[in-house]
C-alpha cells in the first residue's frame, strides 16, 4: 500500500491522517480503491489497486494518473476526471488491459471529494473488476442472438410463455402464423394469441382464418428444475390435411369407379411375401375383406387356368413378363365368373421386388359376346332361312293348290289317297318353313290381346297328349290373371315345342313329371342384373319345368341354335327352342333357363304385360267364297305359282291381269282401259317389292284394294300385321286365296 513521504509536496497532515485512515479501511476489501488529487497524482491506493496495476507498494504515490492507465486509456477517462473534479459523480465501464495483456472488465466509480474550504480538493476512485460478469453477459447476449437467428430460421411457429401463462416471446413465423405481431403478443395470455377449437386441433388467426395445426409443448425449467414457463411448436398441417383428405376421397373415388368397372388392384411384395387387395377385388370374388387374402390360384375354375396363370407369375418373377389374360374364376360362394388377369413386375435398385395388377369382372362382357355371337348367328341363319322360305313356300304353294285342285277334280280312290299324302307332306313341309320364320323372327303374324290363363287351359288336352301317358303333366294358372298381346299360333309353338323338350328330357326315366305354370311377375332392377337376356318390367311367365337328366353346362348355352340337338340324327328338326325363342323375342320378351344334372331343367318365358281387354275369339266362316266378276292384277315372279292363282281366280269367275314382272305391272296398270279393283301382289321381288308397287299403283288408281302374299316379309311388310293390311301367309290353301280376296274387295265395297 502506498504510503505519504514527509516532503513539501505533500498535503498536510489532515489530508494525510484521513488518507492513512481510509487506506487501512479499504485494503480490507476486494474492490480498487485509490485518491487522485487535483492534479492527477496518486494520493492513495489500496493493495488490490497497486497489484492490478502491477506497481509495487508505496511506489504508485504521487504518480500521474496517465502513466498508470496509459496515454489511451487515459485520454478515454479524461472527460469523466474532468466532471468528477467539477463536483459530479461519475460511474462508468471500462476495459483496461493488465500488465500481463490481459483484457480486465471493470466497472470506476469517481466520487468527488471536497476540502475544508468546500472545494473539490480530488476524487476517490472505486474499480471493481467485472469480467465474470461481462463475460457471462457476453454468453447471454451471445445466446439470444443465437437464439434469435435460430428461431427466426425455423419454419415452425415457436412460441413461448412463463409460469403464468404470459406470452414472453414469439419467433416471426408464429407471427405470420397467429397474426401477431411479437411487441403485441408479449404480455398477453397465451390463449388470447392461440385459440385452438374443434379438440384443439385447428387454430382461429387473429383475423379469423382457421388452419389444421399439430403442436407439441415442453416445459421450461430454472437450474434447480423448477417449472418457469412452456413452449410450443406450433405447424401449420392445413396443406398436409387437405391433401390426406383428397387422397381419401382420391381413394374413396377409385374404389366406387373400380366397383363400376368391376376392376380391382393388387400387390404382392416378393420379399416378405405380403399380398395386399383393393376392396373390389374382395367384391368380385365374393370374399369377406381379410389382412392375409388368399392366392389367386385357389380361385381358378380349373386345372388348365390355374395353370396359365402360374406361369405367367413365374415368368413375372423370373424376367419381368407383363401377363394380360382371360380366365374362369370361382368365387367363395362356388359362382363361376370370368376375369381379366393382369400383372407386371416392379424393378427395385435393379432387382424384381413386387407384382402389381389388376383383376376385372368381365363375367357381363362375356355373357354380352356370347349373346352378339349368337345373335350374328341367328342372324345369318335367319337370313338364310327367310331366303329359303321365300323360295320353298313358292313351291309348296304350287304344290298345295295343284293337289287341292286335283282332289276336286279326281274321284278315283287310288289316287285321291296319293294326293292326300302328296297335300299332307306339303302341309308338314309349310310348317317346318314357318318354323324356320318364326326363329328368323320373320314371320307375319297377327297379334291379339289375349288370356293366357285361357289359352293354356284350352291348350292343356293337347299338351297332356304330347308328353304321353307315361308322364304326369301338371297345371298352375296365374292369380290374378294378366292379359299379352301376341299371336295365338305363337303361343301354341311355344308350349308345344317346350313340351317336346321335356317330354324327350324325361325319356324312359320313370315317374316322369311336366309342371306347367303361369304367373304374373314384376322383374326389376336387381333380376333383370341377372341375366343378359332379362329387361324390367311387368311380364306374364309360362313355366315349364320337367324332371329329366338335366344340361350340361358347355351345352347349355347352344340349346336355343337352330337345328342344334343332342338326339340322334333324325329324330328332330333341332328348330323346336330356337322356335321359341323367336317367338318370345319377336314379342318383346325373353327366355330364361335353369338346370341342374340329374334333376331337371326349367325354362321361363316372359311376355310383357298388356294393360287392355282380351280379345273375344269368332267363329270362322265356313261359308265358300262367293264368285267374283271384278278385275284383279296379280303379280307374282314364280311362274308356276302365278299361273296357279291365275287358273284359281278365273274358276271363281274374276278377269286377271297377271305378270311376274313388277314393271310390266305398272304398264297394265296405266294401260289397262276398264281398271281393275284389286292388287295381288308377291312382296319379295327382283326389280321392286310388292309394297313399293302398290304405292306406285295407289297413286294412280286410289280405291284399288291390295292383298300382300308372301312366306317371308323380309321387313317390307310389317311382322305385326294390322287390320287394315290384308296379308295372305305362303303357302296358302285355294280355299285361304279366295277369302282373301273375296274380303279385301268386299271391305272396299262397304
Amino acid at each position: 500500500m502506498n504510503a505519504p513521504a514527509g516532503d513539501d509536496t505533500r498535503p498536510d497532515r489532515g489530508a494525510a491522517s484521513r488518507a492513512a485512515l481510509l487506506v487501512t479501511v479499504l485494503n480490507r476489501i476486494p474492490a480498487m480503491v485509490g485518491y487522485w488529487d487535483r492534479d492527477l497524482r496518486n494520493r492513495m491506493a489500496n493493495d488490490a489497486y497497486v497489484e492490478f496495476f502491477g506497481f509495487t507498494p508505496g511506489s504508485m504515490w504521487g504518480v500521474h494518473i496517465s502513466e498508470v492507465l496509459g496515454d489511451e486509456i487515459f485520454r478515454m477517462n479524461l472527460p469523466y476526471m474532468e466532471r468528477v473534479l467539477a463536483g459530479e459523480t461519475q460511474l462508468f465501464d471500462r476495459t483496461i488491459v493488465d500488465p500481463d495483456g490481459r483484457p480486465r472488465h471493470t466497472q470506476a466509480s469517481y466520487i468527488p471529494d471536497y476540502g475544508d474550504d468546500g472545494e473539490v480538493a480530488g476524487f476517490v476512485v472505486l474499480v471493481t473488476e467485472v469480467t465474470e460478469r461481462k463475460l457471462a453477459e457476453e454468453a447471454v447476449r451471445r445466446s439470444e442472438e443465437n437464439l434469435a437467428v435460430t428461431l427466426r430460421s425455423i419454419g415452425e411457429a415457436v412460441i413461448a410463455s412463463d409460469a403464468s401463462g404470459t406470452v414472453t416471446r414469439m419467433n416471426p413465423a408464429a407471427e405470420a402464423l397467429t397474426g401477431w405481431p411479437a411487441h403485441e403478443a408479449m404480455g398477453r395470455p397465451f390463449e388470447d394469441v392461440v385459440r385452438l377449437r374443434r379438440d384443439e386441433s385447428v387454430l382461429v388467426a387473429r383475423d379469423g382464418h382457421e388452419m389444421h395445426v399439430e403442436y407439441t409443448g415442453s416445459p421450461i425449467n430454472d437450474p434447480n428444475g423448477n417449472v418457469v414457463g412452456q413452449v410450443e411448436v406450433i405447424r401449420d398441417v392445413s396443406e398436409a390435411h387437405r391433401m390426406r383428405d383428397e387422397m381419401a376421397a382420391l381413394v374413396k373415388t377409385l374404389d366406387r369407379t373400380g366397383h363400376i368397372a368391376r376392376v380391382g388392384g393388387w400387390e404382392w411384395d416378393l420379399h416378405t411375401q405380403r399380398r395386399i387387395w383393393l376392396p373390389e377385388i374382395f367384391r368380385i370374388l365374393e370374399l369377406d375383406q381379410t389382412p392375409v387374402p388368399p392366392d389367386f390360384l385357389s380361385m381358378c375354375a380349373d386345372a388348365d387356368s390355374a395353370s396359365a396363370l402360374r406361369e405367367a407369375i413365374a415368368a413375372g418373377i423370373a424376367v419381368g413378363t407383363p401377363w394380360d389374360m382371360e380366365l374362369p374364376m370361382l368365387t367363395a360362394t362356388a359362382r363361376r365368373i370370368w376375369v381379366r388377369a393382369q400383372g407386371e413386375a416392379v424393378v427395385e435398385d435393379g432387382v424384381i421386388g413386387r407384382l402389381i395388377g389388376t383383376l376385372q369382372d368381365i363375367t357381363e362382357r362375356k355373357q354380352l359376346e356370347a349373346q352378339l355371337l349368337r345373335a350374328t348367328r341367328l342372324e345369318a341363319v335367319g337370313r338364310l332361312a327367310g331366303g329359303v322360305a321365300h323360295d320353298f313356300n313358292n313351291m309348296l304353294g304350287v304344290i298345295l293348290g295343284r293337289t287341292e285342285l286335283a282332289l276336286h277334280e279326281q274321284n278315283h280312290d287310288a289316287l285321291r289317297a296319293d294326293l292326300e299324302e302328296i297335300r299332307a307332306a306339303a302341309q308338314r313341309s309349310a310348317d317346318l318353313t314357318r318354323q324356320l320364320l318364326t326363329f328368323a323372327r320373320q314371320q307375319a303374324v297377327e297379334p291379339a290381346v289375349l288370356d293366357v290363363n285361357q289359352v293354356v287351359s284350352d291348350l292343356f288336352i293337347l299338351l297332356r297328349r304330347i308328353v304321353g301317358v307315361d308322364i304326369t303333366i301338371d297345371l298352375q294358372l296365374a292369380e290374378p290373371a294378366w292379359n299379352v298381346e301376341i299371336d295365338r299360333s305363337q303361343i301354341d309353338q311355344i308350349l308345344t315345342n317346350l313340351c317336346m323338350n321335356a317330354r324327350d328330357a324325361i325319356g324312359s326315366r320313370p315317374q316322369g313329371v311336366v309342371e306347367i305354370s303361369v304367373a304374373a311377375v314384376v322383374v326389376d332392377e336387381a333380376m333383370a342384373a341377372t341375366s343378359a337376356d332379362a329387361t324390367p318390367g311387368e311380364f306374364v311367365r309360362i313355366s315349364v319345368r320337367d324332371n329329366g337328366d338335366g344340361i350340361e353346362e358347355d351345352v347349355l348355352g347352344k340349346i336355343f341354335d337352330p337345328f342344334f340337338t343332342t338326339k340322334e340324327f333324325g329324330a328332330n328338326s333341332g328348330l323346336g327352342l330356337a322356335t321359341v325363342l323367336g317367338a318370345v323375342t319377336q314379342n318383346g320378351g325373353f327366355v330364361l333357363a335353369e338346370t341342374e344334372l340329374g334333376v331337371g331343367t326349367r325354362f321361363d318365358v316372359f311376355l310383357p304385360r298388356h294393360l287392355g281387354d282380351a280379345s273375344v275369339p269368332t267363329e270362322a266362316d265356313a261359308e265358300p267364297s262367293s264368285p267374283g266378276r271384278e278385275t284383279i292384277l296379280v303379280v307374282e315372279d314364280e311362274p308356276a305359282l302365278l299361273a296357279l292363282v291365275v287358273r284359281v281366280l278365273e274358276g271363281q269367275g274374276y278377269d286377271v291381269l297377271s305378270t311376274t314382272s313388277p314393271s310390266e305391272a305398272l304398264h297394265l296398270a296405266n294401260e289397262h282401259p276398264g281398271g281393275f279393283r284389286l292388287l295381288l301382289t308377291d312382296v319379295v321381288m327382283r326389280d321392286m317389292n310388292g309394297r313399293d308397287l302398290a304405292d306406285a299403283v295407289l297413286g294412280a288408281h286410289p280405291h284399288t284394294a291390295v292383298v300382300f302374299m308372301s312366306g317371308y316379309a323380309a321387313d317390307i311388310i310389317p311382322a305385326r300385321v294390322d287390320e287394315d293390311l290384308h296379308f295372305l301367309q305362303k303357302p296358302f290353301s285355294v280355299a285361304a286365296l279366295n277369302a282373301a280376296v273375296r274380303a279385301a274387295l268386299d271391305q272396299i265395297v262397304r
